[in-house]
């Protein structure tokens, strides 16, 4: 009978860590997950920031000044 009960212990045991160490897994997937959406946006973010200054940089004045130049009505 003792022997029974050490079977049914080592075995709820075992069930207990199975199930502790599935829950961690799946914590720790979830927080990787989660740093990566973070690192994307992230990078995304720097993108359109970099883009933006590029483009608000750009001096449009001379743009048009340089069209109007090489095209015209009479052309």
């Amino acid at each position: 009978m003792t022997r029974i009960y050490i079977m049914v212990a080592i075995a709820a045991v075992i069930a207990f860590a199975y199930y502790t160490g599935q829950r961690i897994a799946r914590a720790e997937c979830r927080a990787d997950s989660a740093i990566n959406a973070t690192n994307t946006n992230t990078d995304i973010i720097n993108t359109i920031g970099k883009i933006n200054a590029e483009t608000l940089n750009t001096n449009t004045g001379d743009i048009r000044r340089i069209l109007r130049a090489r095209y015209t009505i009479a052309e």
